[in-house]
């Protein structure tokens, strides 16, 4: 009796350890799952921005006033070492016409112009080329930067993939095999560049939204948008 008594005890003793291991995977599986997914959704924002981001060179440079609407700024491309891939602001931030004669760079703003913004990236087109300008501007002053920057050309190069190869960006973006995910970028005026909705598999769904600064070739200015990402 005592045998069998103790038999019936081990067996209730691990029948209760089962139920506190069960009960006890049932309460912190919650939390470790959704700690695992606010980490990912913070690893898919930072790489989603790093993706978004190019390098840029931006060159601001004083020159003599006068009163032409073109201007030459001698082996600029040389001098700078800068590609023909660029945009050319004026004072007020305004676009303003550029091309080349061999490592020359032309301008074209309003009459009296004495500062100009430069910005290089292999995102922005190429300008084009074309006869010099007859008035030789001499720099009076330069300062030279690289900032990476997001920049709208990339947003729809990474949406175009998502939709080509998104088993390849995922891997890229570390996304684990059993997740998706999807983003949804909305700029200051209220376009949107977002990626084809995904079936959603998984009742766990985390959004997030954050803004992001970013400026696009049409225009280089400085402004904020909102990235929407979601995981599940």
């Amino acid at each position: 009796m005592e045998k069998k008594g103790s038999h019936v005890g081990i067996v209730i003793s691990f029948g209760i350890f089962i139920t506190f291991v069960i009960f006890t995977y049932v309460i912190i599986s919650p939390a470790i799952e959704s700690n695992e997914n606010q980490n990912l959704i913070k690893n898919l924002k930072r790489n989603l921005v790093e993706e978004f981001s190019t390098e840029i060179t931006i060159i601001s440079i004083k020159t003599n006033t006068d009163s032409s609407n073109c201007a030459r700024i001698g082996d600029f491309l040389t001098n700078f070492q800068i590609g023909k891939n660029l945009v050319a602001t004026d004072s007020s931030g305004n676009i303003v016409t550029a091309t080349y004669t061999g490592e020359h760079l032309n301008i074209y703003p309003e009459g009296g112009e004495s500062f100009f913004r430069i910005y290089g990236s292999d995102t922005f087109a190429e300008i084009e080329g074309g006869p010099s300008c007859s008035t030789k501007k001499d720099l009076y002053g330069k300062f030279i930067k690289k900032e990476n920057i997001v920049v709208t050309e990339n947003i729809i190069s990474i949406a175009q993939e998502y939709e080509t190869d998104y088993a390849g960006l995922k891997e890229r973006l570390h996304i684990p095999a059993i997740n998706n995910f999807e983003f949804e970028f909305t700029d200051s005026e209220g376009e949107k560049i977002a990626t084809e909705k995904k079936e959603i598999s998984r009742t766990n769904i985390y959004i997030e939204e954050f803004p992001v600064e970013y400026i696009k070739e049409s225009d280089v200015s400085r402004k904020v948008g909102i990235l929407k990402v979601k995981v599940w």
